[in-house]
Parts: structure tokens; C-alpha cells; sequence
């Protein structure tokens, strides 16, 4: 049974082999093993590394020619964000606290806020769903993330050999993590970029694109290049018609026929009991090049109280962590704070 729950900030490329993603990487219960073993053990030398984990040359090879260990000054080091139960509590701690500060900076600007976004029209919608949405991914994830980067607060991505990203582990641990708001998914289909957004308490969503993750996922005995060629072309024809229902129904014109085979009332049917579709309008939040305008005054409004916790509350969070795996192990706090700033806003 797996110990670490694991991902990524950035994407993979869809071509990265199996030892360049990360995703993969991370999956042998062996390699979580030594990873937590680490956390709590401290840095190992090489040879006792490769002796406590007989059979494992493999693994630990791929860990190392992706940067996720690291040999320096005759040990071996952690090079990502690894958070043991007992770095998550530490964790735990320091976002409780600074993520009521943080939530206090952003709500001194909720009138402004939602005079904003009363001006949306776009979807059946309540204001507090759409600004769980406009301003809790869009600008606290999203924006958020890009405005810290531009600061130098964090870096949520780098170049890898598998692609574009930075990485994290979290051992699995007896706190309540639902209602912390801070995991966004998302996947682009005929221009049109589907996203969940909410904790990882209750996984896995019945929402886009989760879904289609869900419903074609390969069962081990016909795992091979061939069969995952063929459910990708199944989904993005699929996920291309549903763009182009949702589409439809927020432009009052749906379209004639489907490319994947399923009908149009079918489909509508099928969004409409995933929530998406309320009495032939949208119930979702939906965002169109018109609503630019109202996203960037958003931005412009609430990036200055971000930027005013980091000044204020930075330092004092890395002095909070600075017990914990990844500070103990030498991984750059920027990087670090990526995962941080998850929690933090997910307080918020």
C-alpha cells in the first residue's frame, strides 16, 4: 500500500519515458521506504544507500539522475519537498496560523470583490461559488503562484529531464484535510480548459477532468504503448465534444452531431448529472475572453495583499519549517514554499 501521496507543480511531457516521470518514479513502495527512511534517518553514504536497498539499482539510479537525490560532501541528500507525518504536522502548525492571516489580508477586500464579480453573467452561478473559483484558484493558485515567481518567493517549476516542473511527497497522515481547498487539476479540449479545484480529502472528484481520468484508466493486464494510444484518442475525442456542448449551452447554440459517436442528448444529459448543466444553462463557472477584464481587476486587487503577507509573514514561516525534511535536507526554500503556499491558501 502506498506511503506517499505524490505529484508534481508544471507538467510532464507527455513523451517523458517511464524513468524521467516523476509520476512513476515515485510509485515503488521501495522508494517511498527509503525516502521516509531518510526523512527521519537524516542523509546516508552512497554505499550504505545502495545496501540498504538491495535490488533497488534501478530505482534509486532513476532517482538520481533526476535530481531527486543528491550526493554532496559524501552524503546523500533529499533534493525535493518530502514532508513525513511528522513534517506535516510542523506543516499543519505553521498554515493554520499563517493562513488565518493570509485569509484576513484577502477578506479586507471582499466588498471590492464581490462588486466585481457581480457583474458576471456568464452562468447560473452564486457568487460565493464563483468566487471559491475566481479567487481561490484562479488567483491564489494560478495567479498567485506567477505573481510569487515575478517576487522570487518561489519557484513552482524548473526544467527537468521529464519536463517542466518541481516535485512533492507527503506521507499519508492521520489529520483532517478536507475542506483545505488547494488542488487544482486541469486539461485543455478544443481550446477549452477544464478544471477541479478542492482538497485531496475527497478524492477522487466527480468532476472534469477528473472524470474522464477516471473512466479510462488501463487495467494492468492490457497496459501497453499500443492500448494507451488508443484510450488517448478516445478521451480527447470525447473530452473535444464536451468542450463543444459546454460551448454550445453558454452561446444558446448547441451543436448538430458528436465526433466521438455518443449523441448530443446524451452528452447533455450526462453533464447535466455531473452538475455542469442546470434547465439548458451553465451552473459551473465559465470564463470567455469577456471576462478578462473582470479577472485582471480581481488580480490587481487581492496580488497586492499577497504580496503584503510574503513581506510580512516569509521569513516567519521558513523559521516555523525550518525542522522540517526538506530545509533539514538543503532543498532551496523557494522551492519548498511552492508546497507551502498550497496549504497556506488552502487555510485561506
Amino acid at each position: 500500500m502506498s506511503k506517499l501521496q505524490h505529484g508534481i507543480c508544471g507538467s510532464v511531457n507527455p513523451n517523458a519515458p517511464d524513468a524521467d516521470n516523476p509520476h512513476r518514479i515515485l510509485e515503488p513502495l521501495q522508494v517511498q521506504k527509503l525516502l521516509l527512511d531518510m526523512a527521519r534517518s537524516g542523509p546516508k553514504g552512497r554505499e550504505e544507500l545502495y545496501a540498504g536497498y538491495e535490488g533497488s539499482a534501478e530505482a534509486l539510479e532513476n532517482l538520481f539522475r533526476n535530481d531527486l537525490l543528491r550526493e554532496e560532501g559524501g552524503r546523500v541528500w533529499i533534493n525535493f519537498t518530502v514532508f513525513s507525518s511528522e513534517d506535516h504536522r510542523i506543516l499543519w502548525r505553521a498554515a493554520r496560523t499563517h493562513g488565518k492571516l493570509l485569509a484576513d489580508a484577502v477578506g479586507q477586500k471582499v466588498e471590492d470583490i464581490h462588486r466585481i464579480l457581480s457583474e458576471y453573467r456568464r452562468s447560473v452561478v452564486s457568487v460565493e461559488k464563483l468566487a471559491f473559483i475566481a479567487v481561490g484558484c484562479y488567483i491564489l493558485d494560478n495567479e498567485g503562484l506567477r505573481l510569487l515567481n515575478e517576487l522570487g518567493y518561489v519557484q513552482s517549476s524548473k526544467k527537468q529531464r521529464g519536463g517542466r516542473f518541481t516535485v512533492w511527497a507527503v506521507e499519508k497522515a492521520d489529520l483532517d484535510l478536507k475542506g483545505i481547498y488547494w488542488g487544482g487539476h486541469s486539461v485543455l479540449y478544443d481550446g477549452l480548459l477544464f478544471t477541479s479545484f478542492g482538497d485531496h480529502a475527497g478524492l477522487p472528484r466527480r468532476t472534469l477532468p477528473d472524470v474522464l481520468r477516471q473512466l479510462y484508466q488501463i487495467p494492468d493486464f492490457i497496459d501497453a504503448d499500443e492500448t494507451r494510444t488508443l484510450m488517448h484518442e478516445f478521451k480527447e475525442s470525447l473530452g473535444g465534444d464536451l468542450a463543444r456542448m459546454l460551448r454550445g449551452v453558454a452561446e444558446g447554440s448547441l451543436p448538430g452531431k458528436t465526433r466521438c459517436g455518443v449523441s448530443v442528448d446524451a452528452l447533455l444529459g450526462w453533464l447535466s448529472s455531473l452538475g455542469y448543466v442546470e434547465d439548458n444553462a451553465l451552473s459551473v463557472p465559465y470564463f470567455t475572453e469577456e471576462e478578462r477584464p473582470m479577472l485582471q481587476e480581481l488580480k490587481e486587487t487581492v496580488a497586492p495583499q499577497i504580496q503584503a503577507w510574503c513581506e510580512q509573514h516569509y521569513d516567519d514561516m521558513k523559521d516555523m519549517m525550518r525542522e522540517s525534511t526538506p530545509l533539514v535536507h538543503g532543498v532551496s526554500y523557494p522551492e519548498v514554499f511552492t508546497q507551502i503556499w498550497h496549504y497556506l491558501f488552502g487555510w485561506a
